[in-house]
């Protein structure tokens, strides 16, 4: 990993950059639109908060978990209505951190066996869906701009990032 060559106020300031070379990408979804009642209680009430969980971790230690860049996102329908489709999405240092806090962080272990007991309990006529999507970025793939945010905001610790203007 590389760190930013110098830090930013981020507030009053635009900037702009991009990632290091071997940065990774994650998005890791679950869909439970299609669950029945008993199903959905069973994910918002047990898995969820776990995974929530797993998420905070991963914020709260940055340099430790890898993590960068971090959110819990949901869905939406064309309403506006709330879907019961969500997904984390973030920035790692490299695959090699992400990696072994998926396979020894006993947070990351929670969620993974909360998975597997609910894959248990519905069986075949489990509807939950969850996926995930990993990619090793070459330099430059990422594009990170920010204007007038908070310097602890997002990528801004942890990208090469160009002041394009001052804001005041």
């Amino acid at each position: 990993m590389t760190k930013p060559k110098c830090v930013y106020k981020g507030l009053y300031q635009h900037l702009i950059g991009s990632n290091y070379n071997n940065m990774v990408h994650i998005r890791s979804g679950q869909y439970w639109e299609n669950c029945g009642s008993e199903e959905t209680e069973a994910y918002e009430t047990l898995l969820e908060p776990t995974l929530k969980s797993g998420l905070a971790y991963l914020w709260e230690n940055r340099e430790g978990g890898g993590a960068m860049g971090l959110r819990y996102l949901g869905n939406s329908n064309s309403k506006g209505g709330v879907k019961k489709e969500t997904c984390g999405a973030g920035f790692f240092t490299d695959l090699c951190t992400l990696e072994e806090w998926s396979k020894r962080h006993r947070s990351h272990l929670a969620i993974y066996l909360g998975a597997i007991k609910h894959a248990k309990r519905f069986g075949e006529s489990r509807k939950f869906r969850t996926w995930h999507e990993v990619s090793v970025l070459k330099q430059g793939e990422a594009v990170f701009e920010y204007i007038n945010c908070l310097p602890q905001t997002g990528m801004i610790r942890f990208a090469s990032l160009d002041v394009v203007s001052n804001l005041v």
